[in-house]
């Protein structure tokens, strides 16, 4: 199995935000706490730990899974640029 694709099926605390998964205000450094906490979040959403056949497009977007926050990042610019774009000639409109 590509090990991109065992980094985000077996390890999901590795892609969310330390500040939503700590103890104690501490992040979870710890090989058995990151363990646990990995198979308690597998079990509480029940994500699929299954073998599955990969396809070209498949492995184009595990490989490039760090890219993912960025572009829901870009995407979200894009849906609202009307919005940005009326606030900021607000913005210069009042700042004249």
């Amino acid at each position: 199995m590509n090990l991109a694709l065992r980094k985000i099926i077996y390890d999901p605390i590795s892609y969310i935000h330390p500040q939503r998964v700590s103890l104690n205000n501490t992040p979870i450094n710890n090989p058995v706490l990151r363990s646990i906490t990995n198979e308690m979040i597998v079990l509480q959403y029940n994500l699929s730990v299954e073998h599955f056949n990969l396809n070209s497009s498949l492995i184009y977007y595990i490989n490039n899974w760090n890219l993912f926050p960025l572009f829901c990042l870009f995407s979200g610019y894009h849906f609202y640029r009307e919005r940005f774009a009326e606030r900021g000639f607000f913005i210069r409109f009042l700042l004249c």
